[in-house]
């Protein structure tokens, strides 16, 4: 719908990576052993005083030249639905602002989950809530890290144990499968057993060269999920634009006035424009004016308002007024117009479409050949399940929902 169903070709890169680093993403229960292995990683004491980069109340990152990743540690997550949320929204706003900032240090490229080796088995709501950490980030990787397995017998229980919940829960949402690359088991520091008898640690180097081993694909996942995150904050701006500006749009159309419509929508339509060319991050040039010219007078503003009048007419068993459809046919040409502009702008950011030689006539017209024949048939079924009178308040609705629904589609 709309011209945004395909995924967009990876020509632009959201982020230069100058710096080589990854960063790891540490997730794990309160006393699973998270600060403790950062600190056997660092080899001096941070974690624990809290000696890192504090970026958020719940998360902190921590780095050290030795070490090739940065680690970025957050709170124990416990089960509280509201520890839970809160930790998601600290992470999606961390996220958001590598984007904003074209920030490196702050991309995850792999997740460590840590389980505490003692408790004998992983909660399948702490992997609900890996999950819904995940988000954007569906292909970077994941290591399973199980902390405090003293012997081989208990290294092999417990990744036994992770194995299964693992299999089965891949096995229950086999649409959003966990993407994990490994099960490890470390020792983070040495661990008395007896007054004889002490644990050293193991593993670490097996954790640390794993990673690095992933450290390629992980970048390039990295900066696929970037990409997409970018772009989804690009949209949502462009998308509230179009939406203030098709509601204004159909105010304008239901009341009657002694001028064309179209010469009041100009004002409208040209801020809408203005906004959708900041958010893709594009200069007005000569360019951008001939694409809004032709969109505005040969392509959106004749063929959606006429296909759209015509369709609404021939719905049965419905009131509209003749103010109600001249506002549907002006909030329709205004959702056209930026639609058709987001969906240009869009192709020129990710480097889908070139300007050079770009065929503004054709890519237009295909464009609107898509989007009016798919806006008119939503509009109709929205509008046959009427009974009665429908207002410009149910076509604004109408509008609204259109682009929610494609947000959360």
């Amino acid at each position: 719908m709309f011209g945004f169903e395909r995924k967009p070709k990876q020509n632009r890169k959201v982020i230069d990576f100058s710096d080589d680093r990854i960063n790891v993403l540490l997730l794990g229960n309160s006393g699973c052993g998270k600060s403790t292995l950062i600190n056997a990683l660092l080899g001096r004491e941070e974690a624990e005083t809290g000696a890192g980069t504090a970026v958020t109340r719940n998360i902190e990152v921590y780095e050290d030249e030795k070490l090739p990743f940065r680690m970025i540690d957050t709170v124990g997550f416990e089960y509280g639905l509201f520890r839970q949320y809160r930790i998601r929204n600290d992470l999606a706003k961390f996220s958001q602002e590598s984007i904003k900032n074209r920030d490196v240090r702050k991309l995850v490229h792999v997740i460590w989950y840590c389980i505490d080796g003692t408790s004998k088995r992983v909660d399948p709501q702490a992997m609900d809530y890996i999950q819904s950490v995940v988000g954007s980030w569906k292909e970077i990787p994941i290591i399973f890290v199980i902390t405090k397995s003293y012997s081989e017998k208990e290294m092999e229980e417990n990744t036994a144990i992770a194995h299964d919940a693992l299999v089965a829960y891949n096995a229950r949402h086999p649409r959003n499968p966990l993407n994990v690359k490994d099960i490890l088991c470390v020792v983070s520091k040495e661990y008395p057993i007896s007054d004889d008898l002490t644990v050293p640690p193991y593993g670490l180097d097996t954790l640390l060269n794993r990673t690095n081993e992933l450290a390629p694909a992980a970048k390039k996942a990295a900066d696929s999920a970037m990409l997409e995150i970018d772009l989804k904050l690009k949209r949502d701006k462009a998308d509230f634009s179009i939406n203030a500006s098709t509601a204004a749009s159909i105010a304008v159309g239901a009341v009657p006035i002694p001028v064309p419509d179209s010469t009041v929508l100009v004002p409208i339509q040209t801020k809408m424009f203005h906004d959708i060319l900041s958010a893709y991050e594009q200069q007005e040039d000569d360019m951008t004016r001939q694409i809004r010219k032709y969109i505005v007078q040969a392509g959106a503003t004749t063929i959606a308002g006429k296909t759209l009048v015509k369709a609404l007419k021939q719905i049965p068993g419905i009131a509209i007024a003749a103010s109600v459809i001249d506002a549907a046919a002006a909030g329709a040409v205004t959702f056209v117009s930026g639609k058709t502009a987001q969906i240009v702008f869009e192709r020129f950011y990710t480097g889908e479409w070139s300007r050079e030689g770009f065929n503004v006539d054709a890519e237009i017209q295909q464009i609107l050949k898509d989007l009016i024949p798919d806006l008119t048939s939503q509009l109709k079924e929205y509008l046959e399940g009427f009974r009665g009178t429908v207002s410009a308040k149910d076509i604004v609705s109408f509008f609204h929902d259109l682009i929610q629904k494609k947000k959360n589609g």
